[in-house]
């Protein structure tokens, strides 16, 4: 079932200012890929680091998704959001389903205005470029994860 932020609850159409404060970077933030703000992350597939990731952890991140952006992050993590759609996108995406464990469940092409619906076992949903997938290997399988604060050749 679908739960309203409690701004539209309320009748106010700004939201909630830490959601605001999520979207659009402050000046004393450390840039991180394509302009994203907050932890740096990294995604593995079958343990190869492959991509700068971003991570749609709240709504606000989830509701924008890659939605508006001239350039695309190289991935796209949806936590706790087993399906998307492509309403209002322009560009073609890949998708994977993702298993509570990273497990791939299911691999799709989202072309714009398409819908990528639930499937049994996804929980969360990972996007990238339309190509991505091929060079990273990612396939049904795969097992993918998330590192935070690295990038390749920091030595961290």
């Amino acid at each position: 079932m679908f739960t309203r932020p409690a701004a539209w609850r309320s009748g106010s159409a700004r939201g909630r200012p830490e959601d605001i404060v999520r979207i659009i970077p402050s000046a004393s933030s450390v840039p991180a890929p394509h302009g994203h703000t907050g932890p740096v992350h990294r995604l593995l597939v079958d343990g190869r680091d492959v991509a700068a990731l971003m991570l749609a952890d709240t709504w606000a991140l989830r509701a924008r998704g890659m939605l508006g952006r001239r350039r695309l992050p190289e991935a796209m993590w949806f936590v706790d959001e087993p399906s998307v759609h492509g309403v209002g996108m322009t560009r073609s995406l890949d998708v994977a389903q993702l298993d509570r464990a990273g497990v791939v469940v299911a691999v799709h092409v989202l072309r714009p205005f398409g819908l990528v619906v639930p499937r049994a076992g996804a929980v969360d949903v990972l996007e990238a470029p339309t190509g991505s997938f091929r060079r990273w290997d990612l396939r049904p399988g795969s097992v993918v994860a998330r590192v935070e604060g690295t990038r390749p050749g920091s030595g961290d």
